[in-house]
C-alpha cells in the first residue's frame, strides 16, 4: 500500500530532507537587533520552541492513558494526527529510536499579531542531517506553545526565506489568493486531485515532479498492476481545511502547511481466491491474507511553496498509515 518514493515518518517530529544548508529560510545567524513586528523576541521564541519540541518528542514514546494525555498536551493539528495514527497502526517509536532524540530547533518566523492564537515556524536538523519544518501554536494567553505541524522536507527541496525573525511574518488566509498564483487551499486541492487513482487530474497551478507526487502515482500504478485480474485498486485524497496554515515569504509567495487524508481501497474480483496483504496492513488486521474488500487510511501532512506567479510545488511531506479494515 505504501507508495514508492513517498516519505514515511517513524518519529513525527524529527525527520526531514537533507543537504539544504543556507537554502532553507532562516538557516543563518539571527540578527542581533530587533526592529519590531514579531510579538516575541528571538531568544524567547527560541527557548519556547526548544521546550515545545522536546516535550512533544518525549510524548511520542508514551504508552497507555498517560501517553495519550501527554500527546494531547504537547501536540495538536496534523502533528497530533500523525502521532495518534502511529499508535492506531501499532507503530509507536521507542526511546532507542534515534528519531526521538531531542534536537535544537531554529526559529524561522513568528506570525505578527497582538492577539491569539499565536504561531511560529521552526526547523530542525536531526543527527542524520534530515530536515523538517514545524508550526508551533499557542491558542490563548494561558496556553503554552505546542507543535501543530511537523513535516519532513523532501530530498533536495528548499524553501525561500521568510525574512528577518524580528520583523515577524504575515499569516495568510487559506481560501484567498492574496497575491498568489492560487490560494493555499486551492493548491492543496489541486495536489489532492493530482494524486488520485485511477484518474489523476492535471493541476493548473501545481508542479507534479516532486518525489512525493511521483511516488504516490507510481505506487498506485504498481499496486494496480500487481493485482491484475484479481482485484481493483483506487486511491482518493481529500484536504483538511482546518489544518491549513500559510505564511508570506519575504520575496513574495507563501509557505503553506496542510494535510491530506488518503483512502486506499482494494476490491477483490470474483476470480480471486485470496489476496496477500502488505506487512503493515496485516499487522493491523491480524492476518496476512484476505478475501474481503480492504480499506486503508493514511494521514499526509504536506508543505507547499506557492509563488506569486508560476507553479506551486511540494517541498515536504509525511505519509503515515492510520488503520485498515475489511468489509
Amino acid at each position: 500500500m505504501r507508495s514508492a518514493g513517498a516519505v514515511a515518518l517513524a518519529g513525527a517530529l524529527l525527520v526531514g530532507g537533507c543537504g539544504l544548508g543556507d537554502r532553507v529560510a532562516g538557516v543563518h545567524d539571527a540578527p542581533a537587533e530587533q526592529t519590531g513586528g514579531a510579538p516575541l523576541n528571538e531568544q524567547t521564541a527560541q527557548d519556547i520552541a526548544t521546550r515545545a519540541i522536546a516535550d512533544a518528542s518525549a510524548a511520542l514514546t508514551g504508552t497507555g492513558a498517560a501517553g495519550e494525555a501527554a500527546r494531547r498536551r504537547t501536540l495538536t493539528g496534523s502533528a497530533l494526527s500523525v502521532a495518534e495514527a502511529m499508535v492506531s497502526s501499532k507503530q509507536t517509536p521507542t526511546r532507542s529510536d534515534p528519531l526521538t532524540k531531542p534536537v535544537v530547533p531554529q526559529v524561522l518566523g513568528i506570525a505578527k499579531t497582538s492577539g491569539w492564537p499565536r504561531t511560529m515556524v521552526t526547523t530542525t536538523l536531526d543527527a542524520s542531517s534530515r530536515r523538517s519544518l514545524q508550526v508551533l501554536v499557542s491558542a490563548r494567553p494561558s496556553s503554552p506553545f505546542v507543535v501543530s505541524a511537523s513535516v519532513t522536507m523532501l530530498s533536495r527541496a528548499s524553501v525561500p526565506s521568510l525574512g528577518r525573525v524580528a520583523d515577524g511574518i504575515e499569516a495568510l488566509p487559506a481560501t484567498r489568493a492574496s497575491g498568489l498564483v492560487v490560494s493555499p487551499q486551492g493548491a492543496l486541492g489541486q495536489l489532492a486531485s493530482a494524486v488520485a487513482y485511477p484518474k489523476p487530474a492535471t493541476p493548473k497551478n501545481l508542479a507534479t515532479t516532486d518525489a512525493f507526487t511521483t511516488g504516490l502515482r507510481a505506487g498506485a500504478a504498481a499496486q494496480a498492476k500487481a493485482l491484475g485480474t484479481l482485484g481493483t485498486y483506487a486511491q482518493k485524497h481529500v484536504t483538511v481545511p482546518r489544518l491549513t496554515n500559510a505564511y508570506r515569504l519575504a520575496g513574495g509567495g507563501a509557505l503553506v502547511f496542510g494535510q491530506l487524508s488518503r483512502v486506499d481501497t482494494i476490491t477483490p474480483s470474483k476470480s480471486a481466491k485470496q489476496l496477500t496483504l502488505p506487512a503493515d496492513v496485516a499487522r493491523i488486521l491480524g492476518h496476512r491474507t484476505t478475501t474481503k474488500k480492504v480499506t486503508v487510511t493514511y494521514v499526509e501532512p504536506v508543505v507547499l511553496v506557492v509563488p506569486a506567479t508560476g507553479q506551486a510545488r511540494v517541498v515536504g511531506a509525511v505519509e503515515q498509515l492510520v488503520t485498515a479494515k475489511e468489509s
